[in-house]
This record gives C-alpha cells, structure tokens and sequence, in this order.
C-alpha cells in the first residue's frame, strides 16, 4: 500500500510537472509571436515563478510592467519574485502599486502586509490588513495575518478576536488554531490553549512542532 501510494504522487507530481511544461511552451509560443500581448507574459511569468524559474519570471513581469504599468497583477506578479529573492523594498513597491492600480486586490494587500512585517513596518502592515478586512471581510486568512501582527505587539485579546474570526469563516484553518492556542498561551490562558493543541493534533498528528508546544504547556506541577 506504501509504494502504491508513493508511486501514485511521484505520478500526480509528473503529471502537474508536464501540465506546467505545456502551459509554457504555449505561454511561450504566445509572446513570441505576439510580443505586445501583456496578459501572455503575465501568464507565463505567474507559470514560470511556480516551477521556481525566478530570473526567467521576473524578466515576464519586467516586459509586462514596462508595456503596461498599469497592469495590477503584473505589478504584483513583480513583486512577488522580488519578495522570493530578497529584495523586499522593491516588492514592498511593487506591492503598493497594484493596491493603488486596484484596491480591492486581496492577494497584493496580504502580500504588501507580509512583506512590511518582514522589514519591520508593523503598523503599516496592520494597516493594510484592516483595510483589506473592510474591502473583502469574507476572506479567513487576512484574519490570520492580522492575528499575526496582533500577537507579535502583545495584543492578545484582539488577536484572539481576529482568529474566531477566521476560524468562523474556515473551521479547518489549521494555521489559525495554532495561533489560537499561542494567543491564549501568551495570556496565560493554558487550558484552552492545551484543548486547542490537543484537538489540531487529532486532525494533524504529524505536526511535531504543535506537539512540543502542547509538551511545554501541559507538563505536570511539582
């Protein structure tokens, strides 16, 4: 049964992996005979960065940016190549001109929040994140991102407010459980915190992180 199983995901992997080259060789086939066509590059550069192809997408997004600047998801394509090879104050731009081309874009505003974190601008990130909130409250994970934020500043409370928020919207959010447990940990709130461990470990028992954090928290007294 191990094998069987082994075999049919090196055969899915295969098969995702021959989707992909197909895709861009038509993507491909496209740009070079329609050099002008911005949504083609677009489309090959998005294809190109999910096989890891960094320098190859980014020259897509570069040539789709300059034909079109204001193109939102080439922006945005932009800067997440920037943000995978390091150069987060160009992401941070690239970001900030696909939320302003079109504000109501939730992946580049989660994407502008996590990068401002990264360098440091907490509450510029937190600030895109409630913005994102009030444009699109039905998304579970711009909850979970601003929880982040929340938990990191010590607003535990809020944060736990955020996270049933997200978790309300998507019950099996295992990020947002973890992160409820941490929130009510943080506060000393251990025994919710160990049921929540305890019930994400019954769904996901090979998490051996959520385990030694349970094990922290759930040692017996003297």
């Amino acid at each position: 049964m191990v094998v069987v199983t082994a075999l049919a995901l090196v055969a899915t992997t295969i098969r995702r992996n021959a989707d992909y080259s197909s895709e861009i060789g038509l993507w491909q086939d496209t740009v070079a005979k329609r050099p002008g066509h911005v949504r083609a590059k677009v489309n090959l550069g998005s294809l190109l960065f999910l096989e890891g192809r960094l320098d190859e997408a980014k020259k897509m997004f570069t040539r789709a940016t300059a034909l079109k600047p204001d193109q939102a998801q080439a922006q945005y394509g932009l800067g997440k190549v920037l943000s995978a090879q390091g150069s987060l104050e160009e992401a941070v731009q690239r970001y900030s001109t696909a939320v302003q081309l079109l504000p109501t874009y939730g992946d580049a505003r989660n994407e502008l929040a996590r990068v401002l974190m990264l360098v440091g601008q907490m509450d510029q990130a937190k600030a895109q994140l409630r913005e994102a909130i009030r444009l699109d409250p039905a998304r579970p994970d711009t909850y979970n991102n601003l929880a982040a934020i929340l938990m990191e500043q010590g607003a535990h409370e809020e944060a736990i407010g955020q996270l049933r928020k997200a978790i309300k919207l998507k019950p099996d959010n295992i990020e947002a459980h973890i992160n409820l447990a941490r929130s009510f940990a943080s506060k000393g709130g251990s025994e919710e915190a160990i049921l929540i461990y305890r019930d994400v470990l019954k769904v996901r028992p090979d998490l051996v992180y959520v385990k030694q954090e349970l094990d922290r928290i759930d040692r017996p007294g003297p």
